[in-house]
C-alpha cells in the first residue's frame, strides 16, 4: 500500500507543481473596441467593419473561416459568425 502510494504520488508531482500563467486584465483586448455579433453574416461584418486585413480559409469539418482585422478576430461556421476575439494589447516593455 505504501509502495503503491509513493509510485502514484512520484507521477503525479509534475501535475502538482504545475505553474500559473496570469495575464493583466488590461493585456486582453481593448473593451472599448466593438465586435461583430454571433449569428450575423459575412456581408453583415464587411457592412458594419469593413474589409478584413486576412482571411484564413476554411478548416476543418464544418469549415471555420477566420477574418483578421486590427483589433480583433472573427470566426465563422460557413456563412456566420460564431466568435469574435479581440486582440490582446501588447505588454509594455521593461524599459517603459
Amino acid at each position: 500500500m505504501v509502495r503503491t502510494l509513493a509510485v502514484w504520488l512520484a507521477l503525479a508531482s509534475p501535475v502538482l507543481s504545475a505553474d500559473t500563467i496570469t495575464l493583466p486584465l488590461g493585456a486582453q483586448g481593448d473593451s472599448s473596441v466593438a465586435t461583430p455579433t454571433r449569428g450575423i453574416s459575412m456581408s453583415q461584418v464587411v457592412k458594419a467593419f469593413g474589409e478584413p486585413q486576412r482571411i484564413r480559409a476554411g478548416v476543418g469539418d464544418p469549415p471555420i473561416t477566420t477574418w483578421q482585422y486590427p483589433k480583433f478576430r472573427v470566426y465563422f461556421e460557413y456563412d456566420k459568425v460564431i466568435h469574435s476575439v479581440k486582440n490582446p494589447i501588447p505588454a509594455p516593455d521593461a524599459d517603459g
